[in-house]
């Protein structure tokens, strides 16, 4: 049986957890000894462009959700609310990345495949 939650700190729980959005992009972060991974699945909808390093592994610095009254909640994602995820500098004169998501609509664990942690 999935797992399914209405908020996540990724820093808190090891695995792989799929955030699903309202534009049909989907995050899988991953959590281990190693530290946070995000590897970012674009969904099929005009909403939902294509960016870099799609399908790739990002090393993933901290997250935070934002309201619509634009209130941030530090450290957790939460369904309904758009998450903001902060990333290895992509760009060579950047600090960090940072992409904000459309609103989480599920946020899930993903089973562990066998020989897999």
């Amino acid at each position: 049986m999935d797992q399914s939650l209405t908020r996540l700190r990724p820093s808190d729980r090891h695995g792989t957890w799929v955030l699903a959005t309202a534009s049909g992009t989907r995050y899988e972060l991953t959590h281990n000894e190693h530290g946070c991974t995000v590897s970012r699945l674009p969904g099929q909808t005009e909403e939902s462009a294509n960016l870099r390093r799609d399908r790739e592994p990002i090393r993933l610095l901290g997250v935070n959700t934002v309201d619509e009254q634009r209130t941030v909640t530090v450290g957790e994602l939460r369904v309904g609310q758009r998450a903001v995820l902060l990333l290895e500098p992509l760009a060579a004169d950047a600090v960090y990345t940072q992409r904000v998501t459309t609103p989480v609509v599920a946020i899930t664990k993903q089973k562990a495949v066998v020989g897999q942690g």
